[in-house]
């Protein structure tokens, strides 16, 4: 099961700064939506929301942005080719992601109370759930500019290509973690392809300053070369929620640029939608998202 990229679609459609591309999107959700035959109204919904108080502890609130999400992910919870017979909203001033208004698929509702002695608590609920006040962090373009670059260069011993602390600080790779450089070495591939980074004799480095991708034996030099001629790409993957695209110079120094893309899982503490699905957004649109904040692995051989 695959959340895919409609966490990072209804991120763009309530923050992104242009708010006509804002509205684009939104009429881009909303038509796709009308396309998966709900079982559940706007109306209908938005009355549950309505009524709903929650308790004197942990009162319920839904507001702008986060109550138009809510609205239409209850109403894609509950369409003909979804499995899921409940939707959970969690109040925007709750702290976290557990507790809410659970919504069933025959319109019913109870308020699951995260206080230790609440009615209906749900101690481990794997329902499908929005929280609104959880923050997406990530390597946002609008907050740390598009300056985004590994450093490429060679010498008489080798290529490399170093990626400062700076930057694996944007993505949360942690050099602390043990596990890090195995799953990099393991799992990264190079060109179209897609050949592991060992097929081409490439060695993943913790340093000082960051990572390094380094090629050195004579052969692997004539191989790699072949690579970096034609700017091809090397794919950074590990266990983490983002991961980075390098393109490399073909000059073999200099500034490699990266895009930053989000694995699957990035936004599940924000929403789980499992299989929920999401619209097919033209190549521009993708850019314009992409351009602002980042790349979602589903959309990597769209551009």
């Amino acid at each position: 099961m695959t959340q895919g990229p409609l966490p990072l679609i209804l991120l763009a459609a309530n923050e992104h700064p242009n708010e006509t591309f804002r509205i684009h999107l939104w009429s881009c959700l909303d038509a796709w939506l009308d396309t998966q035959s709900s079982t559940l109204t706007y109306d209908e919904i938005e009355s549950i929301l309505s009524n709903q108080k929650g308790t004197f502890l942990e009162p319920f609130r839904l507001e702008g942005a986060a109550r138009r999400t809510a609205l239409f992910l209850t109403r894609l919870s509950f369409t003909e080719a979804s499995s899921a017979s409940r939707f959970r909203i969690v109040s925007q001033d709750s702290i976290g992601n557990t507790g809410g208004l659970v919504i069933t698929s025959n319109k019913n509702t109870f308020y699951s109370e995260r206080y230790e002695l609440g009615k209906n608590r749900l101690k481990k609920s794997n329902l499908r759930f929005f929280a609104p006040s959880i923050n997406i962090d990530g390597p946002m373009k609008a907050k740390v500019g598009n300056d985004l670059h590994a450093i490429m260069s060679s010498d008489d011993r080798g290529m490399y290509v170093e990626l400062p602390k700076n930057l694996l600080n944007i993505v949360d790779w942690d050099l602390s973690r043990g596990g890090l450089i195995r799953e990099l070495s393991s799992k990264s591939h190079v060109g179209p392809k897609k050949l592991s980074l060992y097929s081409v004799g490439m060695t993943v480095e913790g340093t000082d300053n960051g990572i390094r991708l380094a090629v050195k034996s004579p052969e692997a030099l004539i191989r790699f070369s072949t690579y970096v001629v034609q700017s091809q790409t090397i794919r950074l993957i590990a266990e983490t929620r983002f991961q980075l695209t390098v393109q490399l110079p073909s000059s073999a120094e200099g500034p490699a640029p990266i895009i930053v893309t989000a694995n699957d899982d990035f936004a599940s503490e924000w929403m789980d939608v499992k299989d929920f699905g999401a619209p097919w957004l033209d190549a521009p649109d993708i850019q314009k998202i992409t351009d602002w904040s980042f790349h979602h692995v589903s959309w990597l051989d769209r551009i």
